[in-house]
């Protein structure tokens, strides 16, 4: 067997190899921490209770997976009033301009919302699903 020392410019396959899993475990884990981190780490949306008193959820935050019912307004500029279905309840629900190029009836998100004025729900963030 020949001495690694005397043979300095010499390729090591064991290292290359050793190399390439470690580059290869710090690309799935990042995969999987961005994978992580794509959904919303809010509370999912009380859909029951906001229904029966939506000022009392006032300023909070929360995520909800929701089909598109309808749209019940446009205004260039200003954004979309939406009616979203979620555990089989319509919801309105503001998208602002400029969130969303295109919105169709029976398409699904996973929306992050907040409880606005007169307890509307306003959308921060929507992915397709």
């Amino acid at each position: 067997m020949s001495d690694p020392k005397k043979h300095p410019g010499k390729f090591n396959a064991t290292v290359a190899v050793a190399m390439v899993a470690v580059v290869a475990a710090i690309i799935i884990v990042l995969v999987l921490v961005l994978q992580g981190n794509s959904r919303s780490r809010l509370e999912p949306f009380p859909t029951a209770e906001y229904l029966t008193s939506p000022q009392n959820f006032l300023g909070n935050s929360y995520r909800i997976d929701a089909q598109v019912d309808s749209m019940l307004s446009y205004r260039p500029g200003l954004g979309r009033l939406l009616v979203i279905k979620s555990e089989g309840k319509s919801i309105p629900v503001f998208l602002a301009d400029g969130l969303a190029d295109s919105i169709h009836t029976g398409q699904r998100y996973h929306m992050d919302v907040s409880v606005g004025d007169g307890g509307l729900l306003y959308v921060q963030t929507l992915q397709k699903y």
